[in-house]
């Protein structure tokens, strides 16, 4: 017989143990493609994602413009149908190019539904392990706040925020990312409140592992399936509020900036004459919003056993 080395012994421990898993995750894509709704959701996150990532080469910004999210006006191009002189979406009421709006919109959009999302999971999932793992005062204090975030709606509390910074953007998700995290605490405190009594937790106070390594390397690990659910459906939800937002005002200054909800709000005074200056940047959050619900619900059917069939 010939004999191993250490690292082919290591190597073939490692496929070894990695065996199960891969099959677990061949079998959950393979149940996945079985979802012929979650697939058309993957599809349109792609198509978003594509979108987002070449809107340079997608809709090059004209020549003049102040920034790649500001159009250039041609007021004597204005509420021009879609497909008129090039502009496949249209023009609105100062001649801007509807298409890079919509184009530039989605990066924004991208940028603000992930980074608001992974901030609120991050910080919920923190306080959420503290408070099922500790439980005691310090569960008792985090829930508390908790639950003064929850009592409030989160619309008017980020109204409330942006008010208090100023309108813009930036504000926006700022305002957003203060009071999205209170869902995520509860969730995971909930996940961890049961996980901490299983016995591969208890095995590891055993050997005296400290209770940072235990929450970091057992407990929030076995908790990511639902964090992972409940992100993928809040990052529709992020940019609906955002977009939200900023058509009351809140969000950007000036006619020509690339921003769902701003273009919306530029146009609603013409809608009932030129259908396509709220239509088009509607049926863009529409279509983002889905695109992540019916991603969300697959992951869902996926990562839970209970709705397994």
């Amino acid at each position: 017989m010939v004999a191993l080395t250490e690292k082919e012994v290591r190597l073939t421990g490692f496929r070894a143990a990695m065996a199960p898993r891969l099959r677990e995750w061949k079998y959950g894509l393979y149940r996945l493609w079985q979802s012929k709704l979650a697939i058309v959701g993957l599809a349109l996150v792609v198509l978003y994602v594509a979108v987002a990532l070449f809107a340079p080469l997608i809709s090059p910004s004209e020549a003049g413009s102040l920034d790649d999210y500001r159009m250039r006006l041609h007021f004597s191009e204005g509420l021009q149908p879609p497909g008129w002189h090039g502009k496949p979406f249209g023009t609105g009421e100062n001649g801007i190019d509807l298409f890079h709006g919509v184009v530039w919109g989605t990066r924004i959009s991208m940028v603000m539904g992930l980074a608001i999302t992974a901030f609120g999971a991050v910080v919920g999932t923190i306080l959420g392990g503290l408070a099922g793992y500790f439980g005691g005062k310090t569960d008792e204090a985090i829930m508390r706040l908790t639950d003064v975030f929850l009592a409030m709606p989160i619309l008017i509390l980020a109204m409330a925020v942006t008010v208090a910074l100023g309108p813009g953007l930036f504000n926006i998700g700022l305002a957003l990312a203060l009071t999205w995290w209170p869902s995520y605490t509860r969730l995971v405190r909930g996940t961890v409140l049961s996980i901490r009594e299983n016995q591969y937790v208890e095995a590891a106070r055993a050997v005296g592992a400290s209770d940072m390594r235990i929450i970091l390397r057992h407990i929030i690990p076995n908790s990511l399936s639902p964090i992972l659910v409940q992100a993928t459906l809040d990052i529709g939800s992020v940019v609906l509020l955002s977009a939200a937002l900023s058509f009351i005002g809140f969000g950007p200054s000036g006619s020509n900036f690339s921003e769902w909800g701003n273009l919306v709000s530029r146009g609603q005074s013409y809608m009932l004459g030129h259908w396509w200056v709220v239509t088009i940047p509607g049926l863009a959050i529409f279509g983002f919003v889905l695109a992540f619900n019916l991603l969300g619900d697959g992951l869902r059917d996926l990562l839970d056993p209970r709705l397994r069939k």
